[in-house]
């Protein structure tokens, strides 16, 4: 079987993207791809980690296709970048100054890292969810945020505006916990219409690689 790695910034993030991205994972397995949620512990690891390490596994599997997806929040963490254009290109460009160092080709290799982000959050995700995440909550909750959810940006970030949404029902949001929970009941397809600036070019990758 094929595999494809994705790389998260900590368990919540690997929880959540399993429970989201459950049909997914089986259709993959269909097609012959395990799809492998793997924690690096926080942004900076994964800016700083993923590259080098996605070499060395491409370089041992030439059939492997790896994925760096941490947060675009907090800005400037781990390398310099205001967006996700300049985090993708910092990553890519580690992706390829390890190649050069050990003497490897990065054209094909290169081509099987893919960078994405959650912007600015993986709780954008739970903000997009709204219907479920009122259901969570179990009562009506106004709308604080702008719409799209997407450009709900660094200054007030997703995840405080859950916390803060929680804290009003006298509940403490635990990531871990709660986010997987809420994204159970999710629609894909409605996730994807709501979030089209960075999770559903990420989706769309994942579904491309195992559609081939």
């Amino acid at each position: 079987m094929k595999k494809i790695i994705v790389y998260t910034e900590g368990p919540s993030d690997r929880d959540s993207l399993k429970t989201l991205l459950k049909n997914l994972c089986h259709k993959a397995e269909e097609s012959g791809y395990s799809i492998n949620f793997i924690p690096l512990g926080g942004k900076d690891q994964v800016v700083k980690k993923a590259p080098k390490r996605a070499v060395n596994a491409i370089r041992n599997d030439s059939s492997l296709y790896i994925f760096a997806v941490p947060d675009l929040y907090p800005l400037n963490k781990g390398c310099t970048h205001s967006n996700y254009a300049e985090l993708k290109n910092s990553l890519t460009n580690a992706f390829k100054k390890e190649c050069k160092r050990l003497n490897l080709d990065a054209g094909e290799k290169v081509k099987r890292f893919f960078v994405h982000c959650f912007k600015y959050d993986l709780e954008v995700l739970l903000l997009a969810a709204f219907d479920e995440l009122e259901r969570f909550l179990k009562g009506k909750i106004k709308r604080t945020w702008v719409l799209p959810v997407e450009n709900q940006n660094n200054d007030n970030p997703p995840k405080r505006i859950i916390e803060r949404l929680f804290a009003a029902k006298k509940m403490k949001f635990i990531n871990t916990i709660h986010s997987p929970r809420i994204l159970a009941g999710v629609s894909i397809d409605d996730l994807l219409i709501k979030c089209p600036q960075n999770f559903a070019p990420f989706y769309n990758d994942l579904h491309n690689i195992i559609s081939k």
